[in-house]
């Protein structure tokens, strides 16, 4: 007989936000939600989290002034099935817990490394584009040069 209260994490797909949420940290570890399915990535190398966090301060410098907050590495939501957790994001307004609606991002940035380039470049701009956030970019060493999608015109607050 199957349990029909089978948890979350003996599913493969038809995961929601709620379960997302509802996951133990896992040290090492980042796990995002792809269209209902928990895709696990490693941790950040110390290089890639070292620019990520001085990318974080620069931009918090630049925007805390506007009442605006960046953060690293939080979960941000963007439907019922995707929830994703970028390098640095910069947020509306000052954000009090744990992950944050995607109406309230403005900025994200992507680190990209090797392993992440194809899913940097590619899916996750549309993904937030199509949630309505202003503007994502990304830059690493190993790209050969640093991108940006503008879903409009750039920041008119003080990330000029």
């Amino acid at each position: 007989m199957v349990d029909d209260e089978m948890s979350a994490a003996g599913r493969l797909e038809g995961h929601t936000l709620d379960d997302w949420e509802s996951l133990d940290p896992q040290e090492g570890r980042r796990i995002e939600l792809v269209d209902g399915r928990f895709v696990v990535h490693a941790a950040p190398a110390m290089r890639h989290q070292r620019v990520a966090d001085r990318l974080q301060t620069l931009l918090d410098g630049a925007v805390a002034r506007e009442g605006m907050e960046a953060l690293t590495a939080i979960a941000v939501r963007l439907n019922r099935t995707l929830g994703y957790i970028p390098d640095v994001v910069v947020t509306s307004e000052f954000i009090d817990a744990g992950s944050v609606d995607v109406r309230d991002v403005t900025l994200v940035v992507e680190v990209v490394s090797p392993s992440t380039k194809k899913n940097d470049r590619l899916e996750k701009p549309v993904a937030f584009a199509a949630a309505g956030v202003e503007r994502y970019d990304g830059a690493g060493r190993h790209l050969p040069s640093s991108f940006s999608h503008a879903r409009k015109p750039p920041l008119t607050r003080s990330l000029r």
